[in-house]
């Protein structure tokens, strides 16, 4: 992309480092979406921790939506506003993993846990990061420089993440009923 334009790969260096920087006043919307949902159910349902939870999943489907956007995006070539964009949405996402990891870690499982949970969430982030290497040279080899389908299939694979939320918000909700019938049986 842009391969003999010094000036516009300059340019995209230059806007990718700002967006480092854009990270810091993002940093806490994760945390005041969690804040302000939990806030809804403590005062509808007196349900903070339900609240908690469906704010990391909102968290986690605002992740998926952007980064099937921007696998999308980056099917176009030559564009700068295009690639602008993609490294803005890049830098919005990376802010929100870094923090759901972090508040899922600490929110959906017990306390003295979250050491190793989180660590391992980290492990899965570096492993994903090794397979850059390859996939970029299956770019330049088989696929002559054409990512278009690699994209689709980071795309369908993000998106497909969806269904692994759904599953850990019903199976805490169906712990919690049970620990909620036991806890009622054994006060009877």
């Amino acid at each position: 992309m842009f391969k003999d334009d010094k000036e516009t790969q300059s340019l995209l260096t230059d806007i990718f480092g700002l967006t480092y920087i854009m990270s810091v006043p993002l940093s806490p919307a994760p945390g005041a979406i969690v804040d302000f949902v939990a806030k809804k159910y403590r005062h509808s349902e007196n349900n903070h921790e339900k609240g908690q939870r469906v704010g990391i999943a909102i968290n986690c489907l605002l992740i998926t939506i952007s980064t099937v956007i921007l696998s999308y995006l980056c099917t176009f070539q030559n564009s700068v506003s295009i690639a602008i964009t993609a490294e803005v949405i890049f830098s919005i996402i990376r802010t929100f993993l870094y923090a759901v990891c972090a508040q899922a870690a600490f929110l959906l499982f017990p306390n003295h846990l979250f050491g190793l949970i989180y660590g391992f969430l980290n492990l899965l982030n570096g492993l994903a990061t090794l397979l850059a290497d390859p996939i970029f040279r299956i770019i330049q080899g088989p696929l002559k420089g054409d990512y278009t389908l690699v994209h689709y299939i980071l795309a369908i694979l993000v998106f497909s993440t969806i269904i692994q939320n759904i599953h850990l918000l019903r199976n805490k909700s169906e712990a919690e009923v049970k620990k909620t019938n036991s806890n009622l049986e054994s006060s009877s």
